[in-house]
């Protein structure tokens, strides 16, 4: 019996991660994430290189929105990973927890209907010995989900290390099917707060399993109607 998995927007609350193979795939995972929370009124963070903030106004515009009106209005911010997670060559965890607590509480005050942010998790191949720092802090900042916020953690498969993906995926309750929708992260782990060892062949699995899962889910609205 194959195993499907119901998939929906993201929204509210929810703190996922995807697992991207190409430049082109974070753009658009990235780009229809903070398309919908703008369609939502909520005020959208992205937090990448130059070159993947350029590419994702550009997909933006190419939905239909008016970038430069959004940004204007505070509603979008295409940011730097310096300007949110590492300060003078360091990553600072609760800083950056505080950071993102202050936009979510800032995004209700101006009158936003939440906060969203999509980050590409690939700065942290600038630091080094930083991968338990990450992990922990991916296991802790979910704490802030319970409040209006929205998050999308974008983990590079080709450059990232397993280890690392095994970590991404146990402290993100919350996945992306094939089109971008939420669905259930079966590696999920509530208990891990930090980076556990992990075996290659065992997490190449894993990843494997979620390719699969994912191009098999099934949208809510479809389930629904076959009841």
């Amino acid at each position: 019996m194959t195993t499907r998995l119901a998939s929906r927007a993201l929204d509210a609350g929810d703190h996922a991660c995807a697992i991207y193979s190409s430049g082109a795939q974070l753009v658009r995972l990235a780009s229809r994430f903070l398309a919908h929370g703008l369609e939502r009124y909520e005020r959208c963070w992205y937090v990448g290189t130059r070159s993947e903030g350029t590419a994702i106004r550009a997909a933006l515009r190419r939905r239909g929105i008016d970038v430069d009106s959004q940004i204007r209005h505070g509603a979008l911010s295409i940011l730097l990973s310096g300007d949110v997670y590492v300060i003078g060559g360091e990553f600072q965890p609760q800083r950056t927890i505080r950071a993102f607590g202050d936009a979510v509480r800032q995004s209700v005050l101006h009158g936003f209907r939440g906060f969203r942010v999509a980050a590409d998790m690939s700065w942290t191949m600038m630091l080094r010995d930083i991968d338990e720092q990450l992990i922990a802090y991916e296991a802790e900042v979910s704490s802030l989900f319970t409040t209006p916020a929205t998050a999308l953690c974008l983990y590079s498969r080709r450059a990232m290390p397993l280890h690392v993906l095994r970590g991404a995926l146990a402290t993100h309750p919350v996945t992306t099917a094939t089109r971008g929708q939420a669905m259930t992260n079966p590696f999920y782990d509530r208990d891990v707060m930090k980076l556990v060892p992990a075996d290659d062949n065992h997490v190449r699995a894993n990843l494997q399993a979620l390719r699969r899962l994912a191009r098999q889910s099934t949208p809510e609205r479809h389930r629904r109607s076959e009841r």
